[in-house]
């Protein structure tokens, strides 16, 4: 975690410039935000199912191809995302996030830097 291995200055730089870059290459009909601690979250608009994987690989590519200036020298950042599609059978805003979220531990789990989309069963 950002946070732990870096001294406060250092991660604050590390979180505005991942922000910076989520900003920079996505669509201005997107949405992101930290969701708290070194999560972000982004709201793709119109991303048809098929396309899902071209859009999480683009942000991928995004931060981790280019250091981060910190305080502390350079820093290359990773990123590991978990994906989902929807509206489909997603009928609140929680179970978006929920789902997220267990997409997001599927793609730690398979080792970091990497996306993991939520299917619906």
């Amino acid at each position: 975690m950002v946070t732990q291995a870096l001294r406060h200055e250092a991660a604050v730089a590390v979180f505005l410039a991942i922000g910076d870059r989520l900003d920079r290459c996505l669509r201005a009909s997107d949405v992101i935000g930290r969701v708290g601690g070194d999560r972000f979250g982004a709201l793709l608009s119109n991303v048809p199912e098929a396309d899902v994987e071209a859009a999480t690989g683009k942000v991928l590519d995004a931060i981790r191809n280019t250091p981060i200036d910190t305080p502390e020298g350079p820093v290359y950042a990773t990123v590991s995302i978990g994906a989902v599609p929807f509206p489909g059978a997603i009928n609140t805003a929680q179970d978006v996030m929920m789902r997220a979220d267990a997409a997001l531990q599927k793609a730690k789990q398979q080792g970091r830097d990497c996306t993991s989309t939520y299917m619906s069963p």
